[in-house]
């Protein structure tokens, strides 16, 4: 592979970039091979030396999306980086998305027990016949425990969304460090 068909397929599977990176990145890739031609090199050797362009560019769309979640954070991006680092071979599909999914569902839980709590007061006073202050007392147990499984759950997502990214980039450094 010559460099012009290594930075041509780089360039085109880097295409979910925004072109600002994309063009840093791109730069970098020009300086390898520049760098390589000082010393010698054949660029032949120097594409060899660099790698596929295709796990390349998977890393990273991993890299920027990475980026994008920590200084955007939704619950959209962090999803775009989960997917981008899934992408990066069938190790992940197991260890990332398995565990991401099964935590998501556990998150989703817990806000809809707190919101069915939080509810239920207004579902007791429309049962006939049940004594007044009974009902209040009860009512206003469940609204409150709602209210703090929903703080609670609340803290737990926030610090779930960190560590999510933690493992994430902690994995693209194993990653990296497997190819190197």
């Amino acid at each position: 592979m010559t460099k012009a068909e290594f930075l041509d397929e780089l360039e085109h599977l880097l295409a979910g970039i925004p072109a600002q990176d994309r063009q840093e990145i791109m730069a970098d890739y020009e300086e390898h091979f520049a760098i390589g031609r000082i010393q010698g090199k054949s660029e032949a050797e120097i594409v060899r030396a660099l790698g596929s362009p295709r796990l390349i560019a998977k890393e990273m769309n991993v890299h920027y999306h990475l980026k994008q979640a920590t200084e955007k954070t939704n619950f959209g991006s962090t999803m775009r980086a989960v997917y981008a680092s899934v992408g990066l071979g069938f190790f992940n599909l197991a260890f990332v998305l398995g565990p991401f999914v099964a935590l998501c569902a556990v998150l989703v839980a817990f806000f809809a027990v707190a919101a069915v709590l939080i509810v239920s007061p207004v579902l007791i006073l429309l049962e006939p016949d049940n004594d007044l202050l009974w009902t209040l007392l009860l009512g206003a147990t469940l609204c409150s425990l709602g209210v703090l499984i929903g703080v609670g759950t609340l803290s737990l997502s926030k610090l779930f969304y960190r560590g999510v990214l933690n493992y994430l980039q902690w994995n693209l450094k194993v990653i990296r460090g497997k190819r190197r």
